[in-house]
């Protein structure tokens, strides 16, 4: 089954259009860039200020499996600075949003580098090594909202 294909655009993803027809994407790059870039609910348990928003996806509401989230906590980092802890970080929360390809048997493996790419982009290196497959690779520039520190 075919998802409508998205990419990766300025600051955000869009869908792929081709003599305006919307494109497909019969492989997994669109299912990560919505677990990559899409906001995970704040967890309950996490504290935050009054009025704070826990964002999310309201899909998620639908989900026959208790915790079975969508997305991300990146949001969680947009106004940080590119420190190493952040950076670090990132690639936690990269790395938590794509477990599911593991879990459901998608993938054998799944591993993520991140790196400051300009004091105002994170470079986000994705590898899954699918069964009897050769491996895919993608690579994403996350626009970040802070200047990355030098320290």
């Amino acid at each position: 089954m075919s998802d409508l294909r998205l990419v990766m655009s300025g600051g955000g993803a869009d869908l792929e259009v081709l003599a305006g027809d919307l494109m497909t994407d019969d492989g997994l790059e669109t299912q990560i860039i919505v677990s990559l870039f899409t906001d995970k609910r704040l967890p309950d348990d996490m504290s935050v200020s009054e009025g704070f928003d826990r964002r999310g996806w309201w899909g998620d509401a639908l989900n026959a499996e208790p915790g079975d989230e969508t997305g991300s906590l990146l949001w969680l980092l947009q106004r940080e600075k590119l420190t190493a802890a952040v950076v670090s970080q990132a690639r936690r929360y990269c790395e938590q949003a794509l477990a599911w390809l593991v879990k459901d048997g998608v993938a054998e493996s799944v591993s993520v580098a991140t790196e400051v790419h300009r004091p105002d982009a994170l470079l986000i290196s994705v590898t899954i090594q699918r069964p009897r497959k050769p491996p895919l690779r993608y690579q994403y520039q996350a626009p970040w909202g802070a200047q990355s520190s030098r320290n």
